[in-house]
């Protein structure tokens, strides 16, 4: 058996359907050239996987395993800017005026303060004029802000209205319709 040692990757070819290929380009060290299309699941995933693993059994403390890390964020964070944005303003002025006759700042804040783990910050809206709804509006602003996933946001967001409103609200709708886009 030989081993191989890595060349370089390409992704300029195309399978006959027209999608895009990675060659990967290996040689031997009796000059043998190789190359390898990995499968997906097996081949590139996996691989990466595996590294990943290995790395840490073997060095736990590895500045190797925080490069990987490194890309994977790279690769979430990709994704998460292929999203559509979420509309927080609409979502937060349709649950506060939702909200504004159904519940008390008191509970709004209670209820805030069980679900998220950071302060209100103030966001005025001129067109607010009821303080449950002004209330609400800051809440939902304040977690837009917040350093995390869309995911997470959305979550978060539709624990709060959960606290807020019972089963039957059509306010639970919000978050998957995602403010009435």
């Amino acid at each position: 058996m030989k081993r191989i040692f890595f060349g370089k990757y390409d992704s300029s070819g195309k399978f006959p359907d027209g999608r895009a290929k990675l060659d990967v380009y290996f040689h031997s060290s009796d000059g043998e050239k190789y190359v390898w299309t990995p499968d997906w699941e097996r081949g590139t995933r996996h691989l990466f996987l595996e590294a990943y693993r290995i790395e840490k059994l073997n060095k736990p403390e590895s500045p190797e395993r925080e490069r990987f890390k490194k890309i994977a964020t790279e690769v979430l964070n990709e994704e998460e800017q292929k999203k559509e944005p979420i509309n927080f303003r609409m979502l937060a002025i349709q649950l506060g005026e939702g909200l504004k006759g159904q519940t008390v700042i008191n509970e709004i804040n209670r209820m805030a303060s069980v679900v998220f783990d950071f302060d209100v910050s103030p966001h005025p809206h001129t067109s607010i004029t009821s303080i449950r709804s002004q209330t609400v509006y800051d809440w939902v602003m304040t977690l837009s802000e917040q350093p995390i996933s869309q995911e997470k946001k959305l979550q978060l967001l539709k624990q709060f209205i959960d606290a807020l409103t019972p089963e039957d609200s059509p306010l639970r709708k919000l978050v998957r319709e995602g403010g009435g886009k």
